[in-house]
């Protein structure tokens, strides 16, 4: 075998493992570490379609909801958040972990983990060795500048979210805010990322809410599907 045919079908590999990334959809969650209905929704239906299509998702998390912030002329920064200092520093952990690990397949069940317990901002060195990563890392992030850094880019994100953040968790999809996709996901987030995929790579759990059309050209929402799927309980 030659080497020009070796490196012909290793381009070809490439281009086809990014096209298959570039049909992801992204699904950006802005939440609360504290907030009953992010923790319930990370819990029933973020968590659930990141185990079942996670090939199909690209999982966007912006740890900060409806707080705020001020920054002072010596560069410290006050954070104000709905549910208090210890939501405060739940965001400010995750937002280091999302930050520093960079993996979203790490960085997820982290989260999720944390998001089970009664009090996620206790619930960060237990997560991490259950996550199999180093506490030690996030916690002087958490604790320090750095993690205010990081906290503030989620919060101008929020805060710069347009129309603004009313409710929290805000799904969008695919850098888009719609009420339907909104209303759908907060009930059934795999029905809204399997019909907004348009790939060639449905996964079997999508068939419920997708037609297939002809070989290679994508699918049509089924609009038969049931909408009650995994509806959210707080």
């Amino acid at each position: 075998m030659s080497t020009t045919f070796i490196v012909a079908i290793v381009i070809v590999q490439f281009i086809t493992l990014a096209t298959a990334q570039d049909d992801r959809v992204k699904v950006s969650v802005y939440y609360e570490t504290h907030c009953p209905d992010s923790m319930s929704f990370i819990r029933y239906q973020l968590w659930p379609a990141y185990s079942d299509i996670a090939s199909i998702m690209n999982i966007d998390l912006v740890p900060f909801g409806k707080a705020n912030y001020v920054k002072r002329a010596d560069d410290t920064i006050t954070f104000r958040c709905q549910h208090g200092p210890r939501e405060c520093y739940g965001n400010t952990i995750q937002a280091c972990a999302i930050k520093q690990l960079n993996d979203i397949d790490v960085v997820l069940p982290f989260v999720y983990c944390m998001e089970r317990e009664n009090f996620p901002d206790r619930a960060g060195e237990k997560c991490s060795t259950q996550s199999n990563i180093t506490w030690s890392d996030i916690r002087t992030c958490a604790d320090g500048s750095e993690g205010q850094q990081h906290l503030m880019v989620a919060g101008d994100r929020t805060l710069g979210l347009s129309p603004k953040l009313r409710f929290v968790p805000r799904i969008e999809i695919n850098d888009a805010y719609t009420q339907e996709n909104q209303d759908t996901a907060l009930d059934s987030l795999i029905r809204v990322v399997c019909e907004n995929y348009r790939g060639n790579n449905i996964p079997s759990r999508c068939e419920p809410y997708v037609t297939t059309t002809q070989p290679g050209q994508g699918h049509t929402p089924n609009s038969n599907a049931d909408t009650t799927e995994g509806a959210i309980t707080t």
